[in-house]
C-alpha cells in the first residue's frame, strides 16, 4: 500500500492541452480568413475543422472523466485506509501510569483520586 496517502501521481497536463486546443482553433481561424478560397470552399473547410476540433474535445473530455474517476477511486481508498487506521487506534488501550502527567494521581472510574 502507498505509505504516503497524500501523494498525487495524476499528471496535470490539462492546462497544456487546453492551451494547445485554443491555439489550434485560433490558428485555424486565422488561416481560413487569410487563405484565398471561394466562399463554398472556405465554409467546407471551416466545417471540417470544427468537426475535427469537436472530436478532439470529446476525446479530451472522456480522458478527463477517466482521470477524475481514478482520482475519486484513490480518494475513496485513502479514506477507507484512514478509517481503518483510526478504528485500529481506538481499539488499542491507552497506557496508564497512574498519574495525569502533572505529577498528580489520575482519578479512578468513580471520579475520585486514590483507592475507591
Amino acid at each position: 500500500m502507498n505509505e504516503n496517502l497524500y501523494a498525487n501521481d495524476t499528471p496535470r497536463n490539462g492546462g497544456v492541452m487546453s492551451g494547445f486546443l485554443i491555439g489550434a482553433i485560433v490558428g485555424a481561424g486565422v488561416a481560413l480568413l487569410f487563405a484565398p478560397a471561394t466562399g463554398t470552399d472556405t465554409r467546407r473547410r471551416i466545417g471540417e475543422t470544427a468537426r475535427k476540433l469537436g472530436s478532439a474535445a470529446r476525446d479530451k473530455i472522456q480522458e478527463g472523466r477517466g482521470q477524475a474517476r481514478d482520482v475519486l477511486d484513490s480518494v475513496k481508498e485513502s479514506v477507507k485506509v484512514g478509517a481503518q487506521h483510526f478504528n485500529e487506534g481506538r481499539r488499542e488501550p491507552i497506557p496508564s501510569s497512574g498519574t495525569t502527567g502533572t505529577g498528580r494521581q489520575a482519578p479512578n472510574r468513580a471520579g475520585t483520586v486514590g483507592t475507591p
